[in-house]
C-alpha cells in the first residue's frame, strides 16, 4: 500500500495525467476511493439546515460572551444579532453539530443589515471542533473574529481573537474588518484600504511573538483577501495577500456594484432588499486525499442578481504574512503610541479535521439591525434536489417526475476536473418522502394523508400523486435525494451526508367542471 501513496503521489506531481497508462491511473483512483470508503459516515452532522425563524432558540445553539453583553434574539424574522443601536455586539454558535474538512463545506444563508446608519457588519467563521467552548474574538471592527490590542491606557480594550479559528468571513458594510488599526485604543493588522461594503477572508491565529501584548490570541488572523461589493471605477477596491512577501496586491473594484447594507429586510428574491450569502470551501485535495487547503468562493445574492465577489481563493496550509501594527519597542505595555517596524511571520493554518460554525456582528459610532436566517451547511457536490409542480383535476391521478430538475454527482472530488452532475447518478433506491419536520416517513416510498396519497416508484422513477376523494386544492410533500458510489470512478455520494436539502413536490388540485353549451334552436344553426 506504501508503493501504491508512493506512485500515486508522484504521478499527481507530474500533473501530465494524459500521459499516464490506465493501469496506473486506476491503481491509484482504487487507493482513492478505499480511502474515502474508510472515511464514510464520519463525515459528521452533514447536511444540517435552521432556519432560526421560529422565535425560539434551537437546542443546538449556544450564545456566547466575552466580547461585552449578547445582543441576540431569535425571532420570527430570524436570528437578529444586534439592534440598531451603538456599541452592541451578538453571537451564536452551532454548538453540537460539527462538519468534517475532508471533502469540503458549503454554507449558505439569508441576512439583513439595516433599519441604522451603517455599521458595522456580520462575521461568519469556522473554528476547530476540538474547541468546545470557544471565546468569541473582539467586537467593534473585528466582528468577533479577530483580536484588539491597546496600550495602558486603554487596557479594557484588549480582546484575543476567537479560539480555535480557522477562518473568518466578514460581511462588513461599514470596512473595518480588513483594515488595519493602529491607535492607542486598537491595534490589529490589515490592509491599508479604504471603503465601505467589503467582504473579506481572514485567517487562522498566528504564533507567539513575545508577552508584552502579542500573546496568544493576539497575532495572526491576517487579511487574505478583501474585495468591495461596490462600483469603484478608479481607486483600490480590493487586496490579495501575496504568495511571498507578506505584501498585498491591490485592485479596483467593479465597474457595476450592489451595497452589504440595505434600507429593510427583503422577504423574497423580488425584493432588491433581499440578500443572501453562498460561501463555497472545495478541498485542494491531490489524488490520495491529502487536504492541502481549500478554494474559497464567496457569492452574495442581491435581489434576484447573484455576485460572484471572492472566487475560488486557495487558502494555503502555510504562508507569510506581516505584523503591520507592531508597537514600539514590541510593547503595548505603555501608554505611548509609536509605530515599530513591521514584523513577516508564517501563519500555520492546518486544517482542522471537524470544524464548527458560528455568527457574529457589532455595531460601535454607528449601528444597524444584524440579522441572519435559512442557515444550511452542506457538502461540496452533494445531491440537489429542486422543487417540482403538478396539476391535476379532482379525483384525477397525476404523475410528477421528481428528477427532471434534481442532480447528483460522479467522480474523484477535485477542482479539476470536476465532477459530473446528472440526474443519472441519483441512487433511485434512496429516494425518502419526509415528514413535516425532516425526518423520514415510516414508509419512505408512499405517504397518505388528508390530501390524498403520494406514491414513489423506484423503478420508473416517478411519483403519483392520487387526491383523495372530493379533495379540491393544494397538496405538497417534502422529499430528498442522494447519490450512487461507483467502484473506482464514483466516489463517496452514497454516503448519509452527501443527501440533498428537502425539495417539495406541489400538486394544485382543480374542480375543473366541464360546461357544455346547450343545442342551439332551430334556425339558428
Amino acid at each position: 500500500m506504501n508503493r501504491i501513496k508512493r506512485m500515486c503521489n508522484r504521478l499527481f506531481n507530474l500533473k501530465q495525467l494524459g500521459k499516464i497508462v490506465t493501469l496506473s491511473l486506476t491503481l491509484c483512483l482504487f487507493f482513492w476511493n478505499k480511502q474515502s470508503a474508510q472515511a464514510q459516515s464520519s463525515y459528521g452532522d452533514f447536511p444540517y439546515a435552521q432556519s432560526f425563524t421560529s422565535g425560539t432558540k434551537p437546542s443546538e445553539v449556544s450564545t456566547p460572551t466575552g466580547a461585552g453583553t449578547n445582543d441576540v434574539a431569535f425571532t420570527t424574522n430570524g436570528l437578529r444579532l444586534t439592534r440598531a443601536a451603538n456599541s452592541l455586539f451578538g453571537a451564536i454558535f452551532i454548538n453540537n453539530r460539527q462538519f468534517s474538512s475532508k471533502n469540503g463545506v458549503k454554507i449558505a444563508f439569508e441576512f439583513g443589515m439595516y433599519g441604522g446608519n451603517g455599521a458595522d457588519g456580520i462575521s461568519m467563521f469556522l473554528f476547530d471542533a476540538a474547541v468546545t467552548n470557544p471565546v468569541i474574538g473582539a467586537p467593534g471592527g473585528d466582528l468577533g473574529y479577530n483580536f484588539a490590542r491597546a496600550n495602558d491606557s486603554w487596557a479594557a480594550n484588549r480582546k484575543a481573537g476567537l479560539t480555535g479559528a480557522y477562518l473568518g468571513v466578514g460581511i462588513d458594510a461599514f470596512g473595518n474588518f480588513k483594515t488595519k488599526q493602529f491607535q492607542t485604543d486598537k491595534r490589529w493588522n490589515g490592509v491599508s484600504l479604504a471603503g465601505s461594503s467589503h467582504v473579506t477572508l481572514r485567517a487562522a491565529a498566528g504564533p507567539v511573538i513575545n508577552n508584552t501584548g502579542q500573546g496568544q490570541g493576539f497575532t495572526g488572523y491576517p487579511v487574505m483577501i478583501t474585495q468591495s461589493t461596490l462600483a469603484v471605477p478608479t481607486g483600490n477596491g480590493g487586496a490579495i495577500l501575496n504568495q511571498t512577501g507578506g505584501g498585498y496586491t491591490f485592485s479596483t473594484g467593479p465597474s457595476t456594484g450592489f451595497d452589504l447594507k440595505t434600507t429593510g429586510l427583503g422577504a423574497t428574491t423580488a425584493d432588491a432588499d433581499y440578500r443572501k450569502a453562498f460561501i463555497d470551501l472545495v478541498p485542494n485535495n491531490d489524488l490520495l486525499g491529502n487536504n492541502n487547503g481549500f478554494y474559497i468562493t464567496v457569492k452574495i445574492q442581491h435581489g434576484s442578481t447573484i455576485t460572484t465577489v471572492i472566487d475560488n481563493y486557495l487558502y494555503r496550509t502555510s504562508f507569510t504574512y506581516t505584523e503591520n501594527a507592531n508597537a514600539a519597542g514590541n510593547t503595548d505595555y505603555n501608554t505611548n503610541s509609536n509605530t515599530g517596524a513591521d514584523t513577516q511571520r508564517t501563519l500555520s493554518a492546518t486544517v482542522p479535521d471537524f470544524l464548527r460554525i458560528g455568527f457574529a456582528a457589532s455595531t460601535g459610532g454607528l449601528n444597524n439591525i444584524h440579522l441572519i436566517k435559512n442557515l444550511t451547511v452542506t457538502l461540496p457536490y452533494a445531491a440537489e434536489a429542486a422543487d417540482d409542480l403538478g396539476a391535476t383535476c379532482r379525483n384525477i391521478p397525476v404523475v410528477v417526475d421528481p428528477y427532471a430538475n434534481d442532480i447528483a454527482y460522479a467522480g474523484l472530488i477535485l477542482l479539476s476536473p470536476v465532477p459530473t452532475a446528472s440526474k443519472d447518478n441519483i441512487d433511485a433506491s434512496q429516494f425518502r418522502f419526509l415528514n413535516s419536520d425532516g425526518t423520514t416517513a415510516t414508509n419512505p416510498f408512499s405517504v397518505t394523508n388528508n390530501q390524498g396519497t403520494f406514491t414513489y416508484n423506484a423503478t420508473t422513477k416517478k411519483v403519483t400523486f392520487t387526491p383523495a376523494v372530493g379533495f379540491i386544492g393544494t397538496a405538497s410533500i417534502n422529499y430528498s435525494i442522494k447519490g450512487i458510489t461507483v467502484p473506482v470512478v464514483g466516489g463517496p455520494y452514497g454516503d448519509e451526508a452527501y443527501r440533498s436539502q428537502n425539495a417539495t413536490i406541489t400538486v394544485r388540485v382543480s374542480k375543473c367542471q366541464v360546461i357544455t353549451n346547450p343545442m342551439l334552436p332551430s334556425g339558428n344553426e
